[in-house]
């Protein structure tokens, strides 16, 4: 080509062509930095918790935790323990018991029980007093038989409870439930009084008893 041709083109000039990654990173740097991945090692910070080793697992115990980890030994000692406890809770209640029996020298529940009414009857008189209050006059005396009209009678050997039923059941028969009522009442008034007479001769005796065994 000549040089002295005014009509002729320009030599073109040879430009390096960029890779296509490169001309998209030059073109838009904002979106390569809206666009750039995480490192690998703060993704899975941020997404997975930390896991609890075994060493906490064994400073915190759950539990189930606890149930998982028993065993037969575990077992035998804590059948062991309970043995050793109800061993002392016996011998316990029976030093008491035999604390109390040679104290008072009821070494029977009947005894005891005499003991007892014996106490009560010579230190809580007023309680007793109200407690097995008899009548106080002939009319109370009378008012306490009058609606008894089957054989209900002041001695306390002709009173036993199953005549007393047949009573109740015969004034229902006859009177209803308001008859029958009047009987019941009757019927525990009579029980009471020998109740009354059979407390009397018990502190009686337990009273003599102790008389005898007091050295003059």
């Amino acid at each position: 080509m000549s040089l002295d041709n005014p009509s002729s083109a320009p030599p073109r000039r040879i430009v390096h062509q960029l890779p296509s990654r490169l001309k998209a990173t030059s073109k838009s740097p904002s979106s390569t930095r809206r666009f750039r991945p995480l490192p690998s090692s703060t993704t899975a910070s941020s997404t997975s918790e930390p896991q609890p080793s075994s060493s906490e697992w064994d400073s915190n115990p759950s539990l189930l935790f606890a149930l998982s980890k028993a065993s037969t030994s575990n077992a035998l000692l804590a059948g062991k323990a309970l043995l050793i406890a109800t061993t002392l809770v016996g011998i316990g209640a029976f030093g008491v018991v035999s604390l109390v029996q040679y104290a008072t020298g009821a070494y029977t529940v009947q005894d005891f029980a005499c003991l007892m009414r014996y106490w009560t009857d010579q230190n809580l008189r007023p309680i007793t007093d109200r407690i097995h209050r008899g009548p106080e006059n002939e009319e109370e005396r009378n008012a306490t038989l009058e609606v008894a009209p089957f054989g209900v009678g002041g001695e306390e050997g002709e009173w036993k409870w199953e005549e007393a039923k047949k009573r109740m059941k015969k004034a229902y028969e006859q009177g209803g439930f308001t008859f029958w009522e009047q009987v019941a009442l009757r019927e525990l008034e009579a029980e009471a009084r020998i109740e009354r007479g059979r407390r009397q001769r018990e502190v009686a005796v337990e009273a003599a008893s102790r008389s005898q065994r007091t050295p003059s």
